[in-house]
């Protein structure tokens, strides 16, 4: 059972007896509470049951059969791939809340902020939760690419002053700094990362733990055919969320030997790859692999080689390495040693790859008004288009 504020959800075993013994208790709840359960409100979702069985069940219940999507708290609850028309409440919301706006009304800079300020948060509750469809984003984007250029709900090609690429990247990059909702809903995902990096003490964290940590055949980023679409979005930043972090390992529990920044300036996945490649079992921990003085890395018999002098290499790089039994492993931002975990943080690094703006400085580092430096930016990318006029003399 989970519950959360007025909605329950309950899932139990596909047999009349389980639906005739849940209704007996939501009955005796009832009588004893004084709060009745509306069950015409309430949906019946059957799960591999054949129909006939299924309508007998929903008729004991009292609840019509309904299927996936639900909608729970705001957000669609589904096992399948997550599509863009289950995101429609989102997207209604959305022209919604801007319908009543007057955007012709304010100069460019004026947009931007409204933009970045409340449009580009306006779906952060979804993207915190769920990786959503390309589709979905891309129809976010054009409303907001409408309202910055035009200040309406639609807008042409034409009418777009500056590539959508070029406005996505942060300013010290040259850009205009509108948030990527692509990238910037990975980097939120990747909260639910760090807490799987971390000891378990909720239960779904526990569940997570049995079945893709550290003492499991598992690795956390293998694709298994009973994963869901949102466990896929969630493992779909995991290569970013290990390239941005670093541990300073304590008892190793919780950091990963080969993919981790742990030990040295690159992962000793890349270090020694040909010793990697002889691993069964890629998803062990510090604290597995180092055992005494010794490692215990689980390889494949017969190493080549490259791999035998890798191990070599390997063994005299970690003899001075010691653990703490007693202290927890500290991830931080990698070159960041005194900071947390931080989805800001990560976002900007998304971006580290690319060349600084030495002229973004003197078009926002100033106290000139928004639009002057909305200006500014844009006769700086050649924006501006030129009309030029030319007379001939007549004698």
């Amino acid at each position: 059972m989970l519950q959360y504020a007025d909605d329950t959800l309950i899932i139990l075993q596909g047999e009349l007896e389980q639906i005739i013994c849940l209704k007996n208790i939501l009955s005796s709840f009832s009588s004893f509470s004084g709060l009745h359960i509306n069950f015409d409100k309430s949906t019946f979702i059957p799960l591999n049951i054949p129909p006939p069985i299924a309508v007998e069940m929903a008729s004991t219940l009292g609840c019509p059969i309904s299927s996936f999507p639900q909608p729970y708290l705001g957000l669609p609850l589904t096992a399948t791939k997550i599509r863009i028309s289950d995101l429609q409440p989102l997207l209604n919301r959305f022209d919604n809340y801007f319908a009543g706006w007057r955007g012709h009304l304010l100069s460019q800079g004026g947009r931007e902020v409204l933009v970045n300020a409340v449009q580009s948060n306006f779906p952060i509750y979804s993207m915190c939760s769920i990786l959503l469809p390309k589709g979905a984003i891309d129809i976010i984007d054009a409303k907001r690419r409408a309202f910055l250029w035009t200040g309406d709900k639609k807008c042409s090609g034409a009418a777009c002053k500056a590539p959508w690429d070029l406005v996505l990247l942060p300013k010290s990059k040259g850009g205009l700094g509108i948030k990527d909702l692509h990238v910037q809903n990975k980097c939120l995902l990747q909260k639910f990362l760090l807490k799987l990096h971390e000891p378990p003490t909720a239960p779904w964290q526990m569940w997570f733990s049995n079945k893709y940590g550290w003492s499991s055949s598992s690795n956390l980023g293998d694709v298994h055919s009973s994963d869901t679409a949102v466990w896929l979005g969630i493992l779909d930043g995991l290569p970013d969320f290990r390239h941005f972090t670093s541990v300073q390992v304590g008892d190793g529990a919780y950091t990963s030997f080969w993919h981790d920044h742990w030990l040295g300036g690159a992962t000793l996945m890349h270090s020694f790859p040909a010793l990697y490649s002889h691993s069964r079992q890629s998803n062990i921990s510090v604290a597995k692999a180092i055992s005494g003085d010794s490692l215990s890395l689980s390889l494949h018999p017969r190493l080549t080689a490259a791999a035998t002098a890798e191990l070599n290499s390997l063994a005299a790089l970690i003899s001075d390495v010691r653990l703490s039994p007693n202290r927890r492993d500290v991830r931080h931002m990698r070159g960041l040693p005194s900071t947390a975990f931080s989805s800001a943080i990560s976002y900007s690094l998304s971006f580290s790859h690319l060349d600084d703006d030495v002229f973004a400085p003197s078009i926002w580092h100033n106290a000139a008004p928004s639009r002057c430096r909305s200006f500014l930016w844009l006769v700086h990318h050649h924006k501006i288009k030129h009309q030029c006029s030319s007379s001939r003399a007549q004698g």
